[in-house]
């Protein structure tokens, strides 16, 4: 009777090694990984679930591009190289420095001549300069590249002489058209679309929230309303074009 057990044993032995064997390779055996198709890591070869799915983060994968999203593990084809989607949104000129030397030669003979001695003395030379906050604004769009922008300011009243003064000159000039950036990245370009003049600023530094630039403006004496006792700016005539050197600084405001 022992005997036969222990034959009776050993067949079952067998037969359940024999049956684990043919489980596995009829792929029958269990499989763990993540089975949820629209996971990061589906694994199709997978047949349990063991809980170890990653969802799918859209964004930019390339750590080289401006927009890097180091959240994202699935590349949608969005990567930026260049800094043009920084600047999308609305602008305010937070503060505003400005500095333009007038050559005044042409106007000398016209003035006292103790005034002459005394500007003969500057190089016939005179320089504006001083600063202004809460300067107008810029809106930039980043999906066409239009612009609208408002220079809005009052210049600072400014002594050049005892006998020479200049008072403040209201200076508003609107402008819209296209923008683009230039060599590299360096130079943020405006071009009015009215007139087709290019307003170029050397960009200084550059952070989400803010950008430092310069750049000169000509403006002629149209701009800058010279209503009322105007001094020496009265005699520069209408068609005067007055190259200003101007530093901005610039606030998000969206």
């Amino acid at each position: 009777m022992k005997k036969y057990l222990g034959v009776l044993t050993l067949v079952l032995s067998v037969c359940f090694t024999s049956c684990d064997k043919d489980d596995d390779q009829n792929g029958v055996s269990s499989v763990p990984g993540c089975t949820d198709e629209t996971a990061f890591n589906y694994d199709p070869n997978a047949t349990e679930d063991n809980g170890s799915c990653i969802a799918v983060i859209e964004g930019c994968t390339d750590e080289s591009a401006y927009n890097y999203d180091v959240n994202a593990n699935t590349d949608d084809g969005s990567c930026d190289y260049s800094i043009a989607s920084q600047f999308d949104g609305e602008w305010n000129i937070l503060q505003l420095e400005y500095e333009a030397s007038i050559d005044i030669s042409p106007l000398v003979s016209s003035l006292d001549p103790a005034i002459q001695l005394l500007l003969l003395g500057l190089g016939n030379q005179i320089t504006l300069e001083g600063e202004a906050a809460d300067a107008g604004s810029f809106n930039l769009n980043y999906s066409d590249f239009t612009f609208e922008s408002n220079l809005d300011f009052e210049t600072e009243e400014q002594t050049i002489i005892a006998a020479l003064q200049i008072p403040s000159v209201p200076i508003n000039v609107q402008d819209q058209g296209n923008w683009s950036l230039q060599d590299d990245d360096q130079y943020l370009v405006f071009t009015d679309s009215s007139t087709g003049l290019e307003q170029v600023y050397d960009i200084i530094s550059l952070t989400d929230n803010t950008v430092y630039m310069k750049g000169v403006i000509n403006l002629s004496t149209d701009a800058l309303d010279l209503g009322g006792d105007m001094g020496i700016l009265e005699l520069l005539g209408s068609d005067f074009e007055l190259p200003i050197s101007i530093d901005l600084y610039l606030e998000r405001l969206s």
